[in-house]
């Protein structure tokens, strides 16, 4: 059973991961829109899991109780990781709504027609 404690540190772990995964995900973004990640990926995909992990090993720790404690290692990835997904979802399909754009609009003007 967890104490009043553990609890306090597992939704302040959760709510930090959040944060900081939101916080990450905005920087990653600007970085890649200026190309400063190019062959530097593996870098900020270390940085993000240790960042995550410092938090966690921080704030949560269920000594008597491995399987709970695993659980609550994987809720501060999830919440650390959600938003870097989220946006990597939503970048993708806007660049793809724009390459369906752009191919709609060289068929109404006739562009490869021969």
């Amino acid at each position: 059973m967890l104490t009043m404690d553990q609890i306090g540190g597992s939704m302040a772990a959760v709510g930090l991961n959040a944060l900081f995964g939101v916080i990450y995900a905005l920087f990653i973004n600007y970085a890649n829109k200026r190309g400063w990640l190019e062959g530097y990926t593996a870098i900020a995909v270390v940085i993000g899991t240790l960042v995550t992990l410092t938090i966690n090993q921080i704030f949560v720790y269920v000594s008597d109780d491995s399987a709970l404690d695993l659980l609550l290692e994987l809720a501060g990835f999830g919440a650390s990781g959600a938003p870097m997904v989220a946006n990597n979802i939503y970048e993708y399909l806007l660049r793809k709504r724009q390459e369906m754009l752009l191919e709609l609009s060289e068929v109404g003007n006739g562009v490869g027609d021969e």
